[in-house]
């Protein structure tokens, strides 16, 4: 993985995207490029029904996350989040910047900004969503910019008569090149950004149950 330079974003192929406006996606977990010991260990929350960060091969540098999390929310309501967008900044840490350049049927082409640091530069990268509404499922893949590979994956499944949704995640990601403390850092950040919108997600269901009586 290179390290993200200071210009803006150019065409595709150059610096993999334009200039942006905030956003987050799920890429979720991106932020490689730190030391672990610059990140304290985040506490795995009471709704976190599992998670797991591992490597593929001994000597690859691609990783992948698995985690279930809990939400006391309508999966309707947490799939509008996850598909917001432009709004998706609000929720999730560390995403600064994107710009939706194309929307074609379930597929839509944006360009991603996240701040992993203070003392770095914004990681820049180009995704491909893919919605499957019916199916509740959500997919985000890297096709150019920051990161050798990056895959994430979100299906919505309705718990308690439609009143709850356990969200399962699986990312699959590899910087390009071999970090120490990564593994610790994915899966910080990971719990960070599922913790986050979990808690998004029942504070606006509760608030919607109250103006509702």
């Amino acid at each position: 993985m290179r390290v993200p330079d200071k210009r803006p974003f150019g065409k595709l192929g150059q610096q993999g995207c334009s200039k942006t406006k905030p956003l987050a996606l799920l890429g979720l977990t991106v932020g490689i490029a730190l030391g672990a010991s610059l990140i304290p260990a985040q506490a795995e929350p009471e709704n976190m029904l599992m998670i797991s960060v591992a490597p593929v091969a001994k000597f690859s540098n691609l990783k992948t996350v698995k985690a279930q999390v809990l939400i006391q929310a309508p999966p309707a309501l947490v799939w509008d989040m996850l598909t917001d967008y432009p709004g998706v900044s609000e929720i999730l840490p560390g995403y600064e910047r994107t710009r939706v350049l194309s929307r074609s049927g379930s597929t839509t082409l944006m360009d991603v900004g996240m701040r992993v640091s203070n003392l770095l530069p914004l990681y820049k990268y180009r995704v491909r969503a893919q919605e499957n509404e019916a199916q509740r499922q959500l997919s985000m893949t890297r096709i150019a910019g920051d990161f050798k590979s990056l895959q994430a994956n979100y299906k919505l499944t309705p718990q308690n008569n439609g009143k709850a949704t356990l969200l399962s995640y699986q990312l699959s990601i590899d910087p390009g090149v071999s970090l120490p403390g990564s593994t610790g850092l994915i899966r910080n950040n990971t719990l960070k950004s599922l913790n986050a919108l979990e808690r998004h997600a029942e504070l606006a269901f509760r608030k919607g149950e109250i103006g509702q009586r």
